[in-house]
């Protein structure tokens, strides 16, 4: 699982990434091997072991919208960076 998230990592370069579905329940026994190995092979650096970047999606929603979360939280913290010129 990190060796093929971090190759979506490295393309596009995310600010956390999102596991829902049943890889959600996993989480506990994902999330050590997983991080441990994106640390290994995000090339950016930012990966850190425990950064928390690496997430589970919240019960009720999915991963999608725990990402879409994070996009209007960033816009909310400064709307001045997202506005046209």
């Amino acid at each position: 699982l990190g060796r093929v998230v971090s190759g979506a990592v490295n393309l596009v370069d995310p600010d956390a990434v999102v596991l829902g579905g049943i890889y959600r329940s996993l989480m506990p026994w994902l999330s050590p091997p997983a991080d441990e190995e994106l640390t290994g092979r995000v090339v950016s650096g930012l990966w850190s072991p425990g950064s928390g970047r690496l997430r589970a999606s919240s019960v009720a929603g999915d991963a999608a919208r725990g990402a879409a979360a994070l996009v209007v939280q960033d816009v909310l913290a400064d709307p001045v960076a997202y506005a046209e010129p």
